[in-house]
């Protein structure tokens, strides 16, 4: 009896052994667990401290900044200029049409009623002043009379067949002297009080790139009832053919000029995240991408209120070639990252 409970003390004193050797060792192992994952967080940090580092390493001296050889620019076409001083035509932007000239036309009709038995010309024929157009055999007689041109120019207009009874009183061709036209100009309200006659205005075809220099020389007293416009007119010389009626125009017209200080041409801003910006060229082979403050604008040149100074180079052409460089670079830069 006395060997049996002494055999179950041993047991339950081995038991207990066993129960506090393996808690030892479990907290034992969960500390080193724990250390180890400590010291691995601090490496992330140290890790992570030294990424940031090379971070701003890939960057560079600046973001803004691109390097690119004179070579890489001459093959780009890009222009560096200096900045300067000048000054800024204000300008109003106009749309309008091609017209024969009023006064250079002239409507043919018959001097007498009768049957049309000849007609000689067509459209688009130039004839001279007195040349014979078509002939019609007058009513009630056998007589012939010629239906004449009064004027040099083109046939823009023709009405007439053969066989048909025309009145004296219908147009039957309209001759036009296309070697001056007229440019009819719509002027929108907000712009009423600008637009004066003898004011300097450039015209440009729709489809074309030249522009021609010309003076308003007429401004209507009345308003469109329909479009609300008001119509300034110019005449131009036409001998080259190219001004032909019913052809689209746009033209510029100058209102004023003015001192305005630093300028530069329209091509050189760009505009990045929707702020104007100039590429400064700041050595041989390097540009800086600046935000700009811009003022009045006007045939082409653009005033420079902040952002670059008098005397330092810019790209003044091609400067979208160095925007697309730039934003490339970027663009990798972040996908990178």
């Amino acid at each position: 009896m006395l060997a049996k409970n002494r055999s179950r003390v041993i047991a339950g004193i081995v038991g207990i052994a066993i129960v506090f050797a393996f808690s030892f060792f479990w907290m034992l192992s969960s500390h080193e667990d724990g250390t180890h994952d400590d010291k691995g967080h601090e490496h992330g940090e140290d890790h992570g401290e030294d990424g940031h580092k090379g971070e701003h390493d890939d960057h560079g001296k600046d973001s803004r900044t691109l390097t690119i050889s004179e070579e890489s620019q001459q093959l780009a076409g890009i222009e560096v200029n200096k900045a300067r001083v000048g000054n800024i035509k204000a300008t109003v932007n106009l749309n309008g049409r091609i017209f024969p000239n009023q006064n250079k036309l002239a409507q043919i009709v018959s001097r007498n009623p009768g049957v049309v038995k000849q007609v000689q010309k067509s459209l688009g024929d130039h004839v001279k002043a007195g040349e014979t157009l078509a002939r019609v055999e007058a009513n009630g007689s056998l007589s012939v009379f010629p239906i004449i041109s009064k004027i040099d120019g083109t046939i823009i207009q023709k009405e007439i067949v053969v066989g048909e009874f025309v009145s004296n009183k219908e147009i039957l061709f309209v001759v036009a002297n296309l070697a001056t036209v007229w440019v009819n100009l719509n002027i929108t309200e907000r712009d009423f009080d600008k637009i004066k006659e003898d004011q300097t205005i450039f015209i440009k075809l729709w489809d074309h790139i030249d522009t021609l220099e010309a003076k308003i020389n007429y401004i209507a007293p009345i308003i469109h009832p329909d479009s609300q416009t008001q119509m300034a007119r110019a005449e131009i010389n036409n001998s080259s053919g190219l001004w032909r009626p019913g052809s689209f125009v746009t033209a510029e017209v100058i209102t004023g000029e003015k001192d305005t200080g630093l300028v530069v041409n329209e091509d050189a801003i760009q505009v990045v995240e929707e702020k104007s910006v100039i590429f400064a060229r700041v050595k041989n082979d390097q540009f800086e991408m600046r935000q700009v403050e811009t003022g009045l604008r006007g045939r082409g040149f653009v005033e420079i209120v902040s952002g670059l100074k008098v005397g330092e180079d810019f790209a003044a052409k091609k400067s979208f070639a160095l925007k697309a460089e730039l934003l490339k670079s970027q663009a990798g830069h972040d996908h990178g990252h």
